[in-house]
């Protein structure tokens, strides 16, 4: 199978200790052998003996304590063997689990935006935290069990065969049934089990959307409604859950049954043969010992199954992520440095997303910045802005035409390289649960501590210093316990910190006060070393001083200019002028946007 083959990869390194574990697995199997081997002979040779001529029964009690004693050997064996294969099995298991969560995590990290487009953060959780689990347990529990039963049904059908064929194929005689029962369970079981792994997504999904959402919430009083989502998706991951394992009820009567039935065989069946003179009082006893080795794993059998189809499921939906490649993939001996420090240039660059039918995000766009210039963006919601800028970064990689940095496609680009150019501010703020100066620093731990200072000045966030701990308050997981325009801020000192040659602001002060903004203005203005700047922004204010501000309308660019030029064209910039009550603007020119 080839989940299974997935998992035998996996164990790289660690496979002989593995196999170890279940060749101990199956020394102690076998050592259950001794146990009704010793009773027979305590029975046959102490308890009853063995009757003479004479009428007298001479009973070999001298071998009691010799009986006894390899007993209790062999039980201190088999409790020794079973002790190190747990041992082994747990950390084979636990290192496995962990090289998996590694690799994908590591996946997931070099993932691009579209990937994460089209799978729920919650599913992605289970696959890191109960898919994985169950893969353990397939190693730990599930391989050393089979094995073991395997072993115990093998061995305990050998030694009874030695001592009377006939009573054992009586008892062989129900394993048809429970083999049948058995088969057609693990064909039926496995669709059930793929809905119960999509329900538990789902109400992972619904969780986390809930609780990352928490403030919207409760600002829309929409608190009941929630819940009732959540108890929807939770009374369908239970309803799943039982009909998965109500399914393997149907077929435990039939499999206990004919279990049960073995040990009804002996006494009946044993008790004849011993009266007809077929079997000893020690060979009864043995087989009553000895008939649980197999009963017992054709009764387990089931379980067995069980856990399998489950680790089958949670195995597909690791291995979907596993083998995962990204649509942007890291060229070989990719480039780290190009002829012009800044420069960025689009030709004839268009952009569909995968399931968008072939409708285009952005279709021929074209421009050039040279290093130390900066361009504005403009248009309405859904116009292209963030994806044009996921294309520079190389999130996203063109569907036509060709994106350059410094003189270079960034497909050809080493991604390190070139990411570590470009400082990226968003609206939509990332902030982890650290410092603030940890959080300034991302880009490197151990960036000097006025390198921090100096990004904090440059993005009007001294009140990070009014903080109770200063630079050294740990904030909340996103920034919780700061404002919008604070949180805004921190993500531009971040972005200034790398001192980056092209500096990319993503409507980074939609939250910030206009005398704050007016300071970032200036900032940016005079930093201290060459940056290229481009700037997505609805405020003219922040976008009037760009060297070149191109509007974007339905992925297309339908103005370019200046703000003296556009503001004296009628079309979107001038209205948006207008509406925000810009005072300066020239008379109408008879002049056509530019498409």
């Amino acid at each position: 199978m080839q989940q299974l083959g997935w998992l035998a990869a996996c164990m790289k390194g660690k496979r002989r200790w593995f196999w170890t574990a279940m060749a101990l697995a199956v020394a102690a199997s076998a050592l259950c052998i001794v146990f009704p081997f010793i009773t027979q002979q305590i029975t046959d040779r102490v308890l009853v003996g063995k009757p003479q001529p004479d009428g007298t029964v001479v009973r070999q009690t001298e071998l009691l304590g010799g009986l006894i004693a390899l007993m209790l050997g062999a039980q201190l064996l088999r409790s020794c063997l079973r002790y190190i294969r747990t041992l082994l099995l747990e950390n084979v298991s636990q290192n496995v689990q962990q090289g998996i969560r590694h690799h994908l995590y590591e996946v997931l990290s070099r993932e691009d935006t579209a990937f994460y487009g089209r799978c729920r953060v919650g599913d992605l959780m289970t696959r890191l935290t109960g898919d994985l689990d169950m893969v353990r347990h397939t190693i730990a529990w599930i391989s050393f069990s089979v094995v073991e039963s395997a072993t115990l049904f093998i061995f305990s059908m050998l030694y009874l065969l030695t001592v009377n064929a006939a009573l054992t194929g009586f008892l062989l005689l129900v394993s048809p049934v429970i083999l049948v029962c058995a088969y057609v369970f693990s064909r039926t079981v496995y669709p059930k089990y793929v809905k119960l792994r999509e329900k538990l997504s789902r109400m992972n999904s619904v969780a986390q959307e809930n609780i990352e959402g928490n403030k919207t919430v409760r600002a829309f009083v929409r608190e009941d409604y929630e819940n009732q989502k959540f108890d929807t998706c939770n009374e369908e991951f239970r309803t799943a859950n039982l009909a998965a394992n109500f399914h393997w009820l149907k077929f435990y009567p039939v499999i206990e049954g004919c279990a049960q039935a073995m040990g009804f065989l002996v006494v009946l069946v044993g008790g004849l043969f011993i009266m007809e003179g077929r079997m000893t009082a020690g060979d009864l006893a043995a087989f009553s010992l000895m008939a649980w080795g197999l009963s017992e794993p054709m009764r387990a059998l089931g379980t067995y199954l069980n856990d399998f189809q489950r680790f089958l499921t949670s195995a597909n939906k690791i291995i979907e992520i596993y083998y995962a490649h990204t649509d942007i993939e890291n060229p070989a001996n990719g480039l780290t440095s190009g002829d012009a420090a800044g420069t960025v240039e689009l030709k004839g660059v268009g952009y569909a997303y995968p399931r968008s039918c072939g409708h285009k995000t952005l279709e021929d766009i074209s421009f050039r910045l040279e290093n130390g210039q900066t361009l504005a963006l403009l248009g309405p919601t859904g116009s292209g802005k963030t994806t044009l800028i996921d294309l520079i970064t190389r999130m996203l990689d063109a569907t036509t035409g060709e994106v350059r940095v410094d003189g270079i496609n960034v497909k050809q680009w080493d991604l390190a390289a070139l990411r570590s150019k470009i400082g990226v501010a968003t609206q939509k703020v990332m902030l982890y649960s650290d410092t603030v100066r940890a959080n300034i620093a991302y880009s490197n731990p151990a960036m000097p501590e006025q390198t921090v200072e100096d990004s904090i000045c440059l993005a009007a966030a001294g009140f990070a210093h009014t903080l109770p701990e200063g630079t050294d308050t740990v904030i909340g997981e996103q920034g919780t316990g700061l404002s919008g325009g604070q949180k805004q801020r921190i993500a531009l000192a971040r972005a200034l910190a790398k001192k980056p040659e092209i500096l990319i602001l993503d409507d980074t002060t939609s939250a910030v006060d206009f005398e704050t903004e007016k300071q970032l203005r200036d900032n940016l203005q005079a930093l201290p070393y060459p940056c290229t700047k481009i700037i997505v922004a609805q405020r003219i204010s922040s976008v009037r001083q760009a060297d070149c501000i191109l509007v974007l309308d339905k992925g297309k660019i339908v103005q370019r200019g200046t703000h003296a030029t556009l503001a004296a064209e009628p079309g979107y910039y001038r209205d948006i002028c207008e509406m925000q009550g810009i005072a300066d603007l020239p008379a109408l020119a008879d002049v056509k946007g530019v498409g």
